[in-house]
């Protein structure tokens, strides 16, 4: 639906400009890392949500930074560990169950 996905990609466009504001006045969303910044991060998929990094030099710094630090990296590798268990035992109907449509 072609006004779905327009509106989707307005609302990343937006939502990416909120976080970018916010992270050219503080280091991190809530001033300090926070709870903010744990349940934020991860959605934060510009490549599957067509945008680019180089448009948010301060979203990019922020995630990098989150990114870096040494618990994200431990729990990161349990997470695509696990996708790739997921990935491969879901038949195409279950994927499509889930997903709609293949990226």
């Amino acid at each position: 639906m072609p006004a779905a996905l327009d509106r989707y990609e307005n609302e990343v466009r937006r939502l990416y400009r909120v976080l970018e504001r916010r992270l050219g006045e503080a280091e991190y969303l809530a001033g300090n890392y926070s709870i903010a910044d744990i349940a934020v991060w991860p959605w934060i998929q510009p490549t599957r949500q067509e945008q680019r990094f180089e448009d948010y030099p301060n979203l990019s710094r922020w995630y990098e930074s989150i990114a870096a630090r040494p618990a994200v990296k431990i729990g990161n590798a349990v997470r695509l560990d696990l996708q790739k268990v997921g990935v491969q035992t879901l038949t195409e109907a279950e994927r499509q169950s889930l997903y709609g449509r293949r990226f």
